[in-house]
């Protein structure tokens, strides 16, 4: 298992895991699910999801198993010289 930063060659998986976690028939077996909440199928797009990547105040971190498959995400965001945000995703 690993924890690393994720750059844009991870950009499909990581839609794939934000947009199923929170989003569609699959998220409504978890506690995660918006499906309730919120209109539309997805909850982050490849455009946004790119700008946190190519932004230096945002860090978004990859957890992977032992297959390097993801199972996991976090964001981060620096607000000030010495506070960050937090926004777990999994």
């Amino acid at each position: 298992m690993s924890v690393s930063k994720a750059s844009i060659s991870d950009l499909s998986a990581l839609l794939n895991l934000v947009n199923t976690t929170y989003r569609g028939e699959t998220s409504t077996k978890g506690w995660t699910s918006e499906i309730l909440l919120l209109a539309g199928d997805i909850r982050i797009d490849e455009e946004i999801l790119t700008d946190y990547l190519i932004n230096p105040a945002v860090s978004v971190l990859k957890y992977t198993n032992s297959e390097n498959q993801l199972i996991g995400c976090v964001y981060l965001e620096q607000k000030e010289e010495n506070l960050l945000l937090r926004y777990a995703r999994s």
